[in-house]
């Protein structure tokens, strides 16, 4: 819990600012907690610009702000979050990669992990928040503290929003190809047959070779400027891995003991007019291939709540979720924490829902392993933040690895028996347009697909470690 509030005032060379301070337990440390109020906005990608060590951009799906967070004082893993999350009211940052462990390829982003910053900004249209803290107490902290706020009141009031410059595409490799993605939907239909499982969600990648390195502010900054129900969220470790996405799908979000799941899975193209919009929503309403899909989750979610005892209700059952380029159906569920399942311990039995991995979830999630060849890593795993008492996480879907001249761009499909291959290619291919249609103006060449490619070696490097 935190200690009584102290407030001071503080004068720069940009203004006198109230300081409100206060100390919170940290296990068997102390976090010096220092918040000033400010009454102008800033510019997101040029406080994260000379991010060197961790940092993290979050702009809930319901929120009218956006959150940064630089600079990790402590870096736990999932386990541990479990333990210090329970014990304190800061805000940790991060999430957990889709298997316990991703490929050697995610660097620092191979398990997942999360932080509690030295500098968070939140940023709403007209004003914003500043957040530093530091591990310890006493007055010597609080000067280098104070010091800290002035370079970085300093430096962003100082600094001029310009826009990022778009990389040039030099080639594209799609893995697994084409002719990769059937065989393993081939494979998958044979499991369906001999009653493996009855669901499983396949996802491929398209790697883009980029004409220079470090563009992932460009790809945030891009991301940014969609306005429509959905999280946008990045996370950057300092060996230089960036994960960042546009997700439509919240796993979890809670506050004072409410919790909400949503259940999110169906999907059609939206239309070019409002009469083929409307066409499609109704064609997808009435999709018995994409309500089966759709109740495999919804129900997974409604028999795990009732499992464990939780009391809640269905908001909306079964509505259509539009966005730019998709429409979905999603269900949403509303209930109520208990002491013996608090949101961290619902968080772990919930991830991977049906929507990102199968039914069996045990039989799908091996399926994927052996068949699969990209490394998932954060993808389809969850992203978010969390304290003791409020917390949200997405599924980390429509998003990308970047890393130095390199994108890695992610999509998925879910499976079911009736389902048809070509369809599920062009699926994944319309939910990676939240990055390639950013890069429109590349040459056509240099977008088209590689010539098949050695998958089998692909695969022995990438496989994730489950």
């Amino acid at each position: 819990m935190a200690s009584l509030k102290q407030t001071e005032s503080l004068s720069t060379a940009e203004g006198t600012f109230d300081l409100c301070w206060s100390e919170h337990a940290l296990g068997e440390q102390k976090c010096l907690r220092l918040k000033v109020k400010l009454a102008r906005s800033f510019s997101a990608i040029p406080l994260l610009k000379n991010a060197s060590d961790w940092a993290f951009a979050w702009r809930g799906r319901d929120d009218g702000f956006l959150t940064l967070a630089l600079d990790a004082l402590l870096v736990i893993s999932e386990a541990d979050r479990m333990l210090m999350g329970r014990d304190s009211v800061l805000q940790w940052f991060g999430g957990q990669t889709f298997y316990t462990e991703g490929a050697p390829e995610w660097g620092d982003l191979r398990r997942g992990l999360w932080f509690l910053p030295a500098v968070t900004w939140k940023l709403a249209d007209d004003q914003s928040i500043l957040i530093i803290q530091s591990l310890g107490s006493g007055d010597a902290i609080r000067q280098d503290m104070k010091a800290r706020l002035s370079s970085l009141l300093e430096e962003a009031f100082g600094t001029e929003a310009y826009p990022e410059i778009a990389p040039g595409v030099i080639e594209r490799t799609d893995i697994p190809s084409r002719s990769g993605w059937r065989s393993s939907l081939e494979s998958a239909k044979k499991g369906f047959k001999d009653g493996l499982f009855s669901k499983v969600v396949m996802s491929r990648m398209s790697q883009l070779k980029l004409d220079r390195e470090d563009s992932w502010l460009f790809w945030l900054e891009k991301l940014l400027e969609y306005r429509e129900e959905s999280y946008i969220f990045a996370i950057k470790s300092p060996d230089g891995h960036a994960f960042l996405g546009r997700s439509p799908e919240r796993l979890l979000a809670w506050k004072e003991g409410v919790f909400q799941v949503d259940a999110i899975a169906g999907t059609r193209k939206r239309g070019a007019s409002t009469e083929s919009d409307q066409s499609a929503s109704k064609e997808l309403q009435l999709s018995q291939k994409d309500l089966i899909e759709h109740r495999y989750v919804s129900q997974y979610v409604s028999n795990l709540l009732k499992s464990l005892s939780l009391h809640f209700e269905v908001v909306d059952d079964e509505r259509i979720l539009q966005l730019r380029h998709v429409q979905h159906l999603r269900t949403r569920f509303q209930g109520q924490l208990t002491q013996s399942c608090d949101a961290l311990e619902l968080l772990k039995y919930l991830h991977p829902t049906p929507a990102v991995g199968g039914l069996p979830t045990a039989e799908a999630m091996e399926f994927i392993r052996q068949h699969e060849v990209s490394s998932r890593g954060w993808y389809a795993g969850y992203i978010g933040w969390c304290s003791q008492s409020s917390g949200e996480c997405a599924i980390g879907i429509r998003s990308a690895l970047v890393y130095r001249d390199s994108i890695q761009v992610f999509a998925g499909a879910g499976i079911v028996q009736d389902s048809d291959i070509d369809a599920e290619w062009e699926e994944t291919e319309l939910k990676m347009q939240n990055f390639l249609r950013l890069i429109d103006s590349a040459p056509s060449s240099a977008l088209m697909p590689k010539t098949e490619t050695n998958e089998l070696d692909l695969r022995r490097s990438s496989r994730a470690d489950p």
